[in-house]
């Protein structure tokens, strides 16, 4: 899990009974994750909880590269992925409404 500082908001497209488009917002203070990875295909996930998106930490030379990784190894660079403005970042993986 990693520590937000200052918190984000995503904002979750939806639609209501009668069809309507509608959003709502999530703040997030953390992020909590857990890890799916391949040996196979040589990725390693992310999948943000309460987002149920997946951010790629490693894949081919960089998954051999990493080699056998820690909770402190996922925290620091799934960090790292999300940069300077992890809002941005995660909102872009939510889908658009159609």
């Amino acid at each position: 899990m990693i520590t937000l500082n200052p918190p984000i908001t995503i904002t979750i497209p939806s639609t209501n009974e009668d069809g309507t488009k509608g959003s709502f917002d999530v703040i997030f203070n953390s992020l909590d994750y857990k890890i799916v990875y391949d040996n196979t295909a040589k990725t390693c996930r992310a999948i943000i909880k309460n987002l149920n998106v997946g951010v790629m930490l490693w894949k081919g030379a960089d998954y051999v590269s990493a080699g056998t990784w820690t909770d402190a190894d996922t925290d620091a660079r799934l960090t790292a992925v999300l940069g300077a403005d992890p809002q941005a970042f995660l909102q872009g993986l939510i889908p658009k409404q159609a």
